[in-house]
């Protein structure tokens, strides 16, 4: 099988360079900023557990952050969201949200950022929480339960949150409404009249308030478009690194010159190479093409692919937009370098408006090859 870049894939490649320089240059400046909503960090008292925090919301300037954790485990429970960020995909937790004081946050320890469209998701569901009466203070999962998400709400969550509680620095409560003072007519009548007086003077006050909340509300606008490009950059830098080092590996072939002899995994639905069956597949050049068999009752507009190693919850490398071929596959071409010796599991999911649904799961067995 051979392949070649067409003039189009050269020319995309050109700009994702440009991309990517431009993407260095924004991340070198979000460095310096300090923490902010929609910011994703680890902490290094959690760093023991697979887990990121997300920072939802500061109040006041310079006061804690709402921040929730989010993870990769598949399953989601209720108040869980599936949200994007600039490094992939994350489910919140948000019924485990804790107060952070900013002091915690290291800035080289920023990973990534959340898309704004699910930042404004997640404080809608935390809005939802805090007005249900039995949010507060209750125990995300029994010791009695034995389902695979509430383990891992006991064994992972809870510890983590209970971890990063010990450094929580929690907002005074907000005052108490005052209640009424008992007292003669007069003072109620002076009080009226106190009232009516301050309308005419505050009136311009709550014009000048509302103006500087439209302001604000701008603000927020300007700063979410600004993340949201700079998440963009980031994962176009991510597809850079891969096309820079194929085009580095054909840097010595004449324009146009076909790539000869490239491995082709062809997987069903969860198979899997192994030596004794099958020989493990040997990756020798710059690529590895993957050609994903799918059902024909399966057919979606597009499709998105996360590779991660054998056991390990946290993809290696995720990407959407592919679609499935008049042969009924999705083919991909994967650098060498995310496929060194060892095993793989392969997750399809098709994408559509109501968001992602698993379609086939595959698994494949690299040996050893000239790297």
């Amino acid at each position: 099988m051979s392949e070649r870049l067409s003039d189009r894939q050269r020319s995309l490649f050109a700009a994702s360079v440009a991309a990517a320089e431009r993407s260095h240059r924004d991340l070198d400046e979000a460095a310096l900023r300090p923490a902010g909503p929609g910011d994703v960090f680890v902490l290094s008292t959690t760093a023991r557990w697979p887990i990121e925090w997300v920072l939802l919301d500061q109040p006041r300037p310079d006061g804690p952050f709402l921040a929730v954790p989010g993870d990769s485990h598949p399953l989601l429970g209720a108040g869980d969201l599936a949200a994007a960020t600039s490094a992939g995909r994350l489910h919140l937790r948000t019924r485990a949200a804790v107060w952070l004081d900013p002091a915690r946050l290291e800035p080289e320890r920023r990973v990534a950022l959340l898309q704004p469209s699910d930042l404004e998701r997640a404080r809608q569901e935390m809005a939802a929480i805090s007005r249900a009466a039995d949010a507060a203070d209750t125990a995300l999962a029994q010791p009695g339960d034995d389902s695979g998400y509430r383990r891992w709400l006991r064994e992972t969550i809870e510890p983590a949150r209970a971890a990063v509680g010990r450094l929580t620095a929690v907002p005074s409560a907000p005052l108490a409404a005052p209640r009424p003072v008992r007292g003669s007519s007069l003072w109620k009548l002076a009080a009226a009249a106190l009232l009516l007086l301050s309308l005419g003077l505050t009136g311009w006050a709550v014009l000048a308030t509302r103006q500087s909340a439209q302001l604000a509300e701008r603000q927020r606008e300007l700063e979410g478009e600004r993340r949201s490009g700079a998440a963009q950059l980031v994962r176009a830098q991510a597809e850079v690194r891969t096309l820079r080092e194929a085009a580095s590996r054909t840097a010595g072939a004449p324009a146009g010159a076909p790539l000869l002899n490239l491995p082709v995994a062809v997987l069903l639905p969860d198979e899997r190479l192994r030596a004794g069956t099958e020989p493990a597949l040997r990756v020798d050049g710059p690529l590895l093409v993957l050609v994903l068999k799918v059902a024909p009752s399966d057919a979606a507009d597009s499709y998105r692919v996360e590779l991660s190693r054998a056991g390990e919850l946290k993809p290696l490398w995720s990407g959407g937009g592919l679609h499935r071929s008049s042969q009924g596959a999705v083919q991909l071409a994967l650098p060498s370098r995310l496929t060194p010796p060892g095993g793989y599991q392969i997750a399809l999911d098709s994408e559509g408006l109501g968001g992602l649904k698993r379609v086939a799961t595959y698994r494949l067995e690299v040996g050893g090859g000239l790297r």
